[in-house]
């Protein structure tokens, strides 16, 4: 739901988590995204950005 997200902003990202078949998500807005997902890559090489 749109409005029901922590995030204050309408452009966000949703970070997913968990283990398959009860996964979770949140939705973020990051000041500056890229950043935000070169952060977690350097971080957690592993994980899967799409989109």
């Amino acid at each position: 739901m749109p409005l029901s997200a922590p995030a204050l902003s309408l452009d966000r990202l949703q970070i997913t988590y968990g283990k398959s078949g009860k996964s979770k998500f949140i939705l973020i807005s990051p000041k500056d995204k890229s950043l935000f997902l070169k952060q977690i890559k350097k971080i957690r090489p592993d994980v899967l950005i799409e989109g």
